[in-house]
């Protein structure tokens, strides 16, 4: 239903962005966080990606007392918007406080967001070893909650990365076991850039009919 619901919040999405000026005018922390918490996927997938980034940074100037949970959600979703946009420098610092707020709280779900996407920022930064144990712990922590969608696609990410680093027996042990969750949960989306992945693995080691 992903594609009626991103539908239906663009119809609303005036009606989104009058609620959320609402509740920044009134200091309505949680409202404003747990707005942009569950609109992040629509502005990422719409390319809303500056207007999101937008309302957060201005719920973070806005409130110097957030309490530690809203303002781990804010950070977050800024960071991922600035990803989005190619700002990884602006993105780094951002994830890595709403990753450090997170493990504070305890919370496994915001800390394999966070990890997941200071991953994927590392990586864009040339920075593998770090990408490579962000992503490997966001892939365990997603396991462990049952999110195996998320974990077969950062499995992909974290096998381009071995292979960048040219270790392409772990690289293969990787991109196999993120294609087999991928196909698991269903994802034919995540399948895709998997077998990109794979291709890639098969022509550096000079499989060119296989790639």
């Amino acid at each position: 239903g992903q594609e009626m619901w991103l539908e239906r919040l663009e119809q609303e999405n005036d009606n989104l962005r009058a609620a959320m000026s609402w509740a920044l005018s009134a200091g309505d922390h949680d409202t404003v966080t747990r707005l942009g918490w569950e609109l992040n996927p629509f502005w990422w997938y719409r390319g809303h990606q500056r207007e999101g980034r937008r309302w957060m940074e201005e719920a973070l100037s806005k409130s110097a007392a957030m309490p530690a949970s809203a303002r781990a959600k804010a950070l977050f979703v800024s960071g991922n918007m600035a990803m989005a946009q190619a700002d990884f420098q602006s993105a780094k610092p951002l994830l890595e406080e709403s990753l450090s707020l997170f493990r504070e709280l305890k919370d496994k779900g915001g800390t394999a967001f966070a990890l997941g996407s200071a991953g994927l920022v590392a990586l864009n930064l040339k920075q593998h070893e770090r990408a490579v144990i962000y992503l490997e712990e966001a892939v365990d922590l997603y396991l462990e909650i049952g999110v195996k969608l998320n974990a077969a696609g950062l499995l992909s990410f974290l096998a381009g990365a071995r292979l960048d680093q040219g270790d392409h027996s772990r690289a293969k042990r990787l991109v196999e076991r993120g294609l087999a969750l991928s196909r698991e949960a269903g994802h034919s989306r995540g399948s895709s850039i998997i077998l990109y992945v794979l291709a890639r693995l098969a022509h550096a080691e000079g499989y060119h009919e296989q790639a």
